[in-house]
């Protein structure tokens, strides 16, 4: 049976090159966006089912664990790529953009990461969190969105502790 592998955030930038990596490895792979077009595009490119949905939004992440689950009937790997950084200095952020941050780079990963444990658990799979260099070092003009990727960082180390005797394993990338 082919291993199978969901990415958020899957159809640009990292998420994309990493989707191709895993497709080159044989890999049948999910890839989500909230950008319809952008993410059947890549999916067409790759040979892949494509979700268009915002993990921003609660409801949305057990949907796409769902159609995962439905279409390929277990889950390898979870790549958690879908992220926004907005830069600003503290004092002049929106609220808004500290909630959209929030929302996308830690609440959605961790919905969908969530959602994702039971099947990662029957596979004995992997988590792969994109952080980010910023969630390691003090960057002006991104201290939201490096808090956002520090709170990443200790995500994946809380979810090894947690998932350890079940076989599951996570790695926080940090570019």
């Amino acid at each position: 049976m082919a291993r199978a592998a969901l990415v958020t955030g899957g159809s640009s930038g990292i998420g994309l090159a990493i989707a191709r990596m895993l497709r080159d490895e044989g890999f049948e792979l999910t890839l989500v966006s909230r950008r319809p077009e952008r993410v059947e595009a890549a999916a067409e490119e790759l040979g892949a089912a494509a979700v268009a949905a915002n993990v921003a939004e609660a409801e949305n992440c057990e949907r796409i664990v769902t159609e995962h689950r439905d279409r390929f009937g277990r889950l390898d790997v979870l790549v958690n790529s879908a992220g926004i950084g907005i830069g600003g200095r503290v004092e002049d952020l929106p609220l808004k953009h500290l909630d959209l941050q929030l929302d996308v780079n830690l609440r959605g990963l961790f919905l969908v990461t969530q959602a994702a444990i039971p099947l990662l658990r029957e596979s004995r799979g992997w988590i792969v969190n994109l952080a980010s260099i910023a969630g390691t070092l003090p960057t002006p003009g991104l201290a939201t969105y490096g808090a956002t990727k520090a709170a990443v960082i200790a995500l994946t180390r809380s979810l090894n502790a947690e998932l350890d005797a079940d076989g599951v394993r996570a790695i926080a990338l940090c570019p």
